[in-house]
C-alpha cells in the first residue's frame, strides 16, 4: 500500500489538505479539457487547486462539500494568498523536471 503525501494549503483562516493523484488529475482534465496542469490563467490555477484540495480532503477523510463554483466563491477574495502560499506547495508536489505545462525543463 502506497501512502499519498498531502500538504496543507492555507488561505485566509481556512486550511485545505492537497494531494496530486490520478483522481485529481482526471477531474482537472474533465473540468478543463487539458491533460496536464496549465497555470496560464487564474481560472486554470483555481480549478487545479480545487481538484487537489478535493482529493486531499478525500485522502484525509475530511468533508469537502464544495462544487467548483462554491469553491471559487469561497477563495475568491484570496488571489494573492493563493499565488504566494498555495501555488508554491503545488509546484513542490509536481514531478521534478517538468513545467506546469508538462514539458521537460531544458
Amino acid at each position: 500500500m502506497r501512502l499519498i503525501k498531502t500538504l496543507t494549503a492555507k488561505v485566509g483562516d481556512m486550511q485545505f489538505p492537497i494531494a496530486i493523484t490520478n483522481s485529481a488529475m482526471a477531474e482537472y482534465e474533465e473540468l478543463t479539457g487539458e491533460s496536464w496542469p496549465s497555470f496560464k490563467s487564474t481560472k486554470l490555477r483555481i480549478k487545479f487547486f480545487y481538484c487537489v484540495a478535493k482529493e486531499g480532503a478525500r485522502i484525509e477523510g475530511k468533508e469537502f462539500t464544495y462544487d467548483y463554483n462554491a469553491f471559487w466563491d469561497l477563495v475568491n477574495g484570496y488571489y494573492f494568498e493563493i499565488l504566494t502560499s498555495v501555488m508554491p506547495l503545488i509546484y513542490e508536489m509536481m514531478p521534478k523536471g517538468k513545467t506546469s505545462d508538462g514539458e521537460k525543463k531544458r
